[in-house]
C-alpha cells in the first residue's frame, strides 16, 4: 500500500492542480479504469464523453459544478451525485 500513499502526497504537492478531488478517489478511479482495461480515452469515447475534458478533470483542471464535466466527475465516482 506504499504506492498509494507516495501517489496521494504526490497529487496533494501537485501545484498545477487547481480543483481538490480526493485523491484516493482519483487513485480509485485510475484502478477502475485499469481493471477494466480500458484508457481514458476509450471511458471517453464508450459514454459518449469528449476526450479532453475526462483528461482535464482526471488531471484535477476542471470544477466540474453542473453540466457534462459533473456527469463525467460522478459516472468516475469522483464526486458524489
Amino acid at each position: 500500500m506504499q504506492p498509494d500513499s507516495v501517489a496521494s502526497k504526490a497529487l496533494r504537492a501537485d501545484k498545477n492542480v487547481i480543483v481538490g478531488f480526493d485523491p484516493d478517489r482519483v487513485i480509485a478511479a485510475r484502478r477502475k479504469l485499469s481493471a477494466m482495461g480500458i484508457s481514458m480515452r476509450e471511458f471517453a469515447d464508450r459514454n459518449g464523453y469528449p476526450y479532453p475534458l475526462v483528461r482535464q478533470i482526471m488531471a484535477g483542471q476542471k470544477r466540474c459544478l453542473r453540466g457534462k464535466s459533473h456527469r463525467i466527475a460522478v459516472h468516475l465516482g469522483l464526486k458524489d451525485a
